[in-house]
C-alpha cells in the first residue's frame, strides 16, 4: 500500500471514528453525569426531601449555595406559619383576635398566603377555611384527645370560625375580627403548597432549573437532565385504603406541583372509629366517605387548597375546578359501600 492510500485511508477511519464518538455521545447524553445534591430534613412537620442538579461544571459550593437557600427557604415559611410557636407571625395575629385588636401582618409572605386562603375561602364558599384552629383543637387534632365532641360544644367553637369573620385592610395590610368574634388562623391546608413554589423561585435564583422537592408528599418537579429518553417524573399515587405501597403511577410533567389530601396519615380515633383530620368549615366535622385526593397544577398553593377544597365538596366541584383552573389533574378515590370509586380528571384519565 503506497503512502497517499494509507494517508487516506487513515483519514477515513479517524472520521468515522469521530463520527462514532459523536453519536455515542449524543444518543447517551442521559447517562451523563451532571453535579447533583440531595437534603433530608424534619420541617413543617414533615420530612422534606429534595435533589437539585447543576448543570455541566456547577461547582459543589455554588450546588451547596443553592440546597442550603432552598432548605432555608421552608425553614422561613415555617417559622412564619407555625402556630406551635408563640412568637411565630401567624401566632402574633391570633394572639391580637383573641384579644380583639387589630393586627399588623408585618411578613410579606404570610400576607400573601392569607390573600390566597381568602381567595379559597371564597371559591369554595367556606368549605375551605384558614380559621378552624378551635375546631381542630376540640376535635384533637392539635391534641390527641379521644373524647367526640358534642354537637353543643361543635357549635359553640364554630361561632368564631368561617373568614367572613375577619376584616382585610390590604393598605395597611392588617387584620381585625368583627365585633364579638375571636377567629384563629391554622394555615395547614396552603402553606406547604406555597412553600414549594417559593422553593422553586429560589432555586433558580440560584440558576438551578432541574431537580425534584418533596415536602412530605406535596411535590414540585423541575426540570429533569437533557437527553433523558423519560421526558416525566414518575411519580407513584398511594394507595389511600393503607400501607405503603402505589396504587398507581403517572408520568408528572416538569414544573408542576402536586398535592394529596387523604384519610390515611393524620385523624383521630374515638370509640373505634377513625375521624380525618380534614374538616368541613361550613359544619365543623371531618369529612367522610372521601379517600383521597390528588390535585396536579403548575402552583402548588394551588394544588394544596384545591386538593383539600374537593376532599371536602367531592366529585361536582372536582369537575368545577378542572374547568376553572387550566393545566390541573384531579384523581379522586372514594369509598361507597365498601366498595372504592375512582374518579379522573386531566392526565390521570389518560389511558395507559
Amino acid at each position: 500500500m503506497n503512502h497517499s492510500r494509507l494517508k487516506y485511508l487513515t483519514i477515513i477511519l479517524l472520521v468515522f471514528f469521530l463520527a462514532g464518538t459523536f453519536f455515542y455521545s449524543y444518543f447517551n447524553r442521559e447517562n451523563d453525569i451532571l453535579p447533583s445534591t440531595e437534603r433530608r430534613f424534619p420541617v413543617m412537620g414533615t420530612i422534606c426531601c429534595f435533589r437539585l442538579t447543576g448543570e455541566s461544571g456547577t461547582s459543589a459550593e455554588k450546588l451547596k449555595e443553592a440546597a442550603d437557600a432552598v432548605q432555608d427557604t421552608f425553614y422561613r415559611i415555617e417559622k412564619i406559619c407555625n402556630i406551635f410557636d408563640e412568637k411565630s407571625a401567624l401566632s402574633r395575629i391570633n394572639l391580637a383576635l383573641k384579644n380583639s385588636s387589630p393586627a399588623e401582618c408585618a411578613e410579606e409572605e404570610l400576607w400573601k398566603i392569607l390573600l390566597e386562603a381568602r381567595f379559597f375561602y371564597e371559591y369554595t364558599e367556606g368549605a375551605f377555611d384558614v380559621t378552624i384552629a378551635p375546631l381542630m383543637r376540640l376535635w384533637g387534632f392539635h391534641r390527641k384527645k379521644a373524647l367526640l365532641p358534642s354537637s353543643v360544644e361543635i357549635a359553640s367553637v364554630k361561632k368564631n370560625t368561617g373568614l367572613d369573620k375577619c376584616i382585610f385592610d390590604e393598605r395597611k395590610k392588617m387584620i381585625s375580627s368583627r365585633k364579638g368574634y375571636f377567629p384563629q388562623f391554622d394555615l395547614g391546608g396552603i402553606a406547604k403548597g406555597y412553600a414549594l413554589d417559593k422553593a422553586a423561585e429560589t432555586a433558580a435564583e440560584y440558576g438551578i432549573r432541574r431537580g425534584l422537592l418533596d415536602l412530605g408528599g406535596n411535590l414540585r418537579t423541575l426540570e429533569l437532565p437533557p437527553g433523558r429518553k423519560k421526558k416525566n417524573h414518575l411519580i407513584g399515587i398511594r394507595d389511600p385504603r393503607g400501607g405503603h405501597k402505589s396504587i398507581e403511577k403517572i408520568k408528572m410533567p416538569n414544573n408542576m406541583s402536586m398535592a394529596t389530601s387523604g384519610n390515611y396519615e393524620r385523624y383521630v380515633v374515638i370509640d373505634n372509629i377513625r375521624y380525618t383530620h380534614i374538616l368541613d368549615g361550613r359544619t365543623g366535622y371531618p369529612v367522610s366517605g372521601m379517600l383521597s385526593v390528588t390535585v396536579l397544577t403548575p402552583r402548588g398553593v394551588y394544588s394544596d387548597a384545591l386538593s383539600t377544597s374537593i376532599f371536602i365538596l367531592g366529585e361536582s366541584f372536582a369537575e368545577k375546578v378542572y374547568k376553572d383552573f387550566p393545566g390541573s389533574s384531579i384523581l379522586l378515590f372514594r369509598e361507597e359501600n365498601g366498595v372504592l370509586i375512582r374518579k379522573s380528571w386531566g392526565i390521570f384519565s389518560i389511558k395507559k
